[in-house]
């Protein structure tokens, strides 16, 4: 099974079935079958990129970096999941991929860097460091 529903949201925010940001019905990956789930659950940084320069894009990437920044000066290093929890609390409600799009973005403009390679860990177990404490 998915950990993410046609909504994009992320898992822990389903109950019952239900997603508790939109309220939609919770059709995981083996609810749509296989074929269909990978055509819809697909990120790619290059369909998503545009987001960040959205106005609400804008104000979701400053609140991951924010999250991203303060996490790493604790730690050293961030987990995209607590990223991505952090900036939920902050913003109220958040699109998976738009965060991790603002996450992409933020290394594409050297503010992060990942210390992982994105193909071999899962999204939300990606590392990021700031740029200068790599």
């Amino acid at each position: 099974m998915s950990d993410r529903c046609v909504c994009r949201h992320a898992s822990y925010q389903h109950n019952k079935g239900k997603c508790t940001i939109c309220a939609c019905d919770a059709f995981c990956a083996e609810r749509l079958g296989a074929e269909n789930a990978a055509n819809n659950m697909v990120y790619k940084y290059s369909e998503e990129r545009k987001s960040t320069f959205t106005e609400r894009g804008q104000i979701v990437l400053l609140a991951i970096r924010d999250a991203a920044f303060n996490l790493i000066d604790l730690s050293g290093v961030a987990l995209s999941g607590n990223i991505m929890d952090a900036a939920i609390k902050k913003l109220g409600a958040g699109d998976t991929w738009e965060m991790f799009a603002c996450l992409d973005r933020l290394v594409e403009i050297k503010e992060l860097v990942e210390v992982t390679d994105p193909q071999l860990v899962a999204g939300q177990d990606r590392i990021f460091a700031r740029r200068w404490s790599y």
